[in-house]
């Protein structure tokens, strides 16, 4: 087997654990939130708390890649994912649970800057997409694990049981082909405290930003659909199952479509599709919503992981630290979308909703269109 090969075999792994704990407290959290003694609605509290640590740890990437060296950061970040899931597992309180988001919450962004900052360096940029699909498999496992335990006569706490004994399995594996990890640290790079974003790399950044809206359309979608559709609450889960298959299916076929047409021209494809999908958002037709959602998920998936490639192919050596930039940046912007949302929500209603996802898919649209035109000598 190619040393190329087992690198990507690792990085889909590392993908899916990346995915393993995003759909975790929200899969069991009906029954923990009575366990814990707490409302329902306060989920969307330790929400924002993981998201807010994952955006620092994200943002810090660049300079603990220096202190401790890139390997060393991820199996750091991955205990510290397992060390979460363990001490809720034995404390089982309300206290523990805030400590187990900032935890959590710390290691997953690290692991998403560098993972992705590995792939930009070594896989090509349908390989990318095709290694960001198996973060969706990881987001879905967990409520397969979830709904076999129960099935088996077993409560939520053997389900964080089942997730932690797989960290134990990915950080054994992770530690085991650590070589394939070790990103060698340039001079540029160990001078990450002097780079500046300034300029063009702007652009990078707020596309990364306002591709927030991807997070806030799946936290908030099923509330929208049920409270100001008024569609059924399977209704409204079937279409956010939907919205992230969409999604889903789009990054694992993206490797098939990009041998046979340039990124470039996919994402002016699909920015174009977005266009449209951002005024159908406003209908009330449950069948056309879903169909829009399908579409935005779809065209969403390609965005992400291939502007993780073209930014290593404009920045070269300092790739490391605009990525943690970008990455830092979007979940900002999901930190602040969510507030916004959820404060609207409580105030007045979710009506809003619709109105910040179209004016968030159109300027991210605006920006990606800039962005192409000017790069496109270096991304073609």
């Amino acid at each position: 087997m190619s040393k190329h090969l087992k690198l990507f075999i690792l990085l889909l792994i590392l993908y899916i654990g990346l995915g393993l704990p995003d759909s975790l407290l929200s899969t069991t959290w009906p029954d923990i939130s009575k366990d814990i003694n707490v409302s329902v609605g306060y989920i969307s509290v330790f929400s924002i708390i993981a998201i807010f640590c994952s955006m620092i740890s994200s943002s810090m990437t660049y300079k603990l890649n220096s202190l401790l060296g890139v390997v060393n950061v991820i199996l750091l970040s991955m205990f510290m994912c397992f060390s979460g899931i363990i001490i809720f597992l034995v404390f089982r309180n309300f206290e523990s649970l805030i400590l187990v988001q900032v935890i959590m919450g710390l290691g997953a962004g690290a692991i998403d800057s560098n993972v992705n900052f590995i792939a930009s360096q070594n896989l090509k940029v349908g390989e990318m997409n095709f290694l960001h699909g198996f973060w969706g498999v990881g987001v879905t496992l967990t409520p397969l694990i979830t709904t076999a335990v129960y099935t088996l006569g077993f409560n939520e706490w053997a389900v964080y049981a089942v997730v932690a004994g797989l960290f134990v399995l990915l950080i054994g594996y992770a530690y085991m082909f650590r070589e394939l990890l070790d990103v060698e640290i340039s001079d540029v790079q160990s001078e990450g405290a002097k780079l500046r974003v300034k300029g063009k790399d702007m652009l990078g950044i707020a596309i990364y930003f306002l591709y927030g809206v991807e997070f806030l359309i799946g936290t908030f979608l099923a509330s929208y659909l049920v409270t100001i559709i008024g569609v059924s609450s399977a209704k409204a889960a079937f279409a956010v199952s939907c919205y992230w298959g969409g999604l889903m299916v789009s990054r694992l076929l993206m490797p098939i479509i990009f041998k046979y047409v340039k990124s470039s021209k996919v994402l002016y494809l699909h920015i174009s599709i977005l266009t449209l999908c951002a005024f159908l958002i406003n209908v009330d037709s449950y069948n056309l919503l879903i169909l829009t959602f399908i579409l935005i998920g779809y065209c969403f998936g390609p965005i992400f992981p291939t502007f993780v490639h073209y930014t290593e192919r404009i920045n070269g050596e300092q790739a490391g630290f605009y990525i943690s930039r970008q990455i830092s940046s979007m979940y900002l912007s999901i930190f602040l979308s969510q507030v916004l949302v959820g404060a609207l929500a409580t105030k007045y209603s979710l009506a809003f909703f619709s109105s910040i996802v179209m004016i968030m898919i159109l300027l991210l649209v605006v920006f990606i269109f800039i962005y192409l035109n000017t790069y496109k000598s270096v991304i073609d």
